[in-house]
């Protein structure tokens, strides 16, 4: 698949969309690391099933923060989680300035006609999933997937030794007009799965009597399958729930 590289205000973005195809598409923000990572085929399993859906659907990515062309001071040049850390430290909020590039590539790939106006979801792998869920809080988008989910910034190591309490959290209530998949392993010691599941559990005590319109299973994997990782059908479940939230057809 060919990757697409456009700018706007400064910020740079990759889109995968049908070869040749002119009409507007349902798109995927997908979200990991840098863009051309986050497009490849490690982390964008899930957009490589919707492109290929009977409605075809186009896929965006862009720089995560500390990865690519967004570096923040004071982290250091492309210092990922460790970055995430400094920029903590110093109380810069990433989360709005993600945010904020965010909306800007989302109009700005509707303004070239490649997607459609309604129908936007996102898609996150680890960091990327806690992107996409800070998204869905903001109301930037009210669909994502995430698998490998980092729920807790205070559950990696980088981030031994934070302040007292949990920076940049993500607030259950916020997410109860939101659809949300999520998908981890019983084995991810990384982000720790048992955080996604007493998150999961929040944001449905956070309903109250209505109906959460959240969903979590864990995979189970071999003892020495990597930690974290999902099982091999991880990437088409998530497709085939976004597709099922805008009532398209399944895949094959």
């Amino acid at each position: 698949m060919t990757i697409q590289l456009f700018s706007t205000q400064g910020v740079d973005y990759g889109i995968i969309r049908p070869v040749g195809d002119s009409t507007p598409r349902p798109m995927l923000i997908n979200l990991a690391i840098d863009l051309t990572n986050t497009l490849g085929s490690t982390y964008n399993g899930v957009g490589e099933l919707l492109i290929a859906a009977p409605n075809p659907w186009c896929v965006v990515a862009l720089d995560g923060p500390c990865s690519g062309n967004f570096q923040i001071p004071p982290a250091a040049t492309d210092s990922g989680m460790s970055g995430w850390k400094a920029l903590v430290d110093a109380n810069v909020d990433f989360i709005s300035m993600f945010a904020s590039r965010v909306q800007q590539v989302i109009a700005d790939v509707r303004s070239r006609g490649f997607a459609d106006q309604a129908i936007i979801a996102a898609n996150g792998f680890s960091r990327g999933a806690f992107l996409a869920l800070h998204l869905a809080s903001l109301g930037i988008v009210s669909k994502i997937t995430g698998i490998c989910p980092l729920i807790r910034l205070t559950g990696l190591m980088e981030f031994q030794g934070a302040p007292l309490g949990e920076p940049l959290p993500l607030v259950p209530s916020q997410l109860v007009s939101r659809s949300v998949y999520l998908c981890d392993s019983n084995r991810d010691y990384r982000v720790s799965a048992f955080a996604m599941h007493d998150f999961c559990r929040a944001v449905v005590q956070a309903h109250g009597t209505a109906n959460a319109d959240i969903s979590w299973k864990f995979d189970s994997v071999a003892a020495n399958a990597g930690g974290h990782s999902t099982a091999a059908n991880t990437a088409k479940d998530c497709a085939q729930w976004i597709l099922k939230q805008w009532g398209e057809a399944p895949l094959a």
